[in-house]
């Protein structure tokens, strides 16, 4: 800022009013600025050593985003890798559900199942208690040679066991 014709890198001067106010604002903070002379580098500051590495981000990741477990993971290798993450997904309660959104603090317009609008939008409602799940299984299981019960249609089948905050 003090460099002689450093304003001239603009396009126009400040015209006055707030532009000049902001203007001298910005000069006073970059009045504290001292710049070296060395060269421009990056900084990775989640390590102590400043470099960056694909360790270290994995190492990151896996220790606050992804969701700790007691058991391990089964893959099937008969299965395709979509269908082994979905299963994974789905037994540690992870899929985008409208009560798993809420349980993270998202705003969603109702907790209720989208299809039936009976039950709890919750993972076990969607692929074991929606009457839509229900006639799916029924429909597919003979394809794979199951007898799945069935449960009549007087009977509700709901739990409250993936809803967490609700109560």
């Amino acid at each position: 800022m003090a460099q002689v014709g450093w304003t001239t890198s603009f396009l126009r001067l400040p015209k006055g009013g707030v532009e000049a106010a902001q203007w001298e604002e910005l000069a006073a903070i970059l009045g504290y600025v001292v710049m070296l002379s060395a060269a421009d580098r990056w900084r990775w500051t989640k390590l102590g050593s400043g470099e960056f590495t694909v360790s270290s981000t994995r190492s990151i990741i896996n220790k606050y985003l992804l969701p700790r477990s007691n058991t391990s993971t089964r893959w099937s290798l008969l299965a395709p890798i979509k269908l082994n993450i979905l299963a994974w997904r789905l037994a540690i309660n992870k899929l985008v559900t409208s009560v798993n959104l809420y349980n993270r603090g998202i705003d969603v317009p109702s907790i209720l199942c989208g299809v039936c609008h009976h039950g709890i939008g919750s993972t076990y409602h969607i692929f074991f208690g929606c009457s839509l799940a229900m006639d799916l299984m029924v429909e597919v299981s003979p394809w794979w040679s199951l007898d799945i019960p069935t449960i009549g249609a007087h009977v509700k089948v709901e739990t409250s066991c993936c809803v967490s905050q609700l109560d």
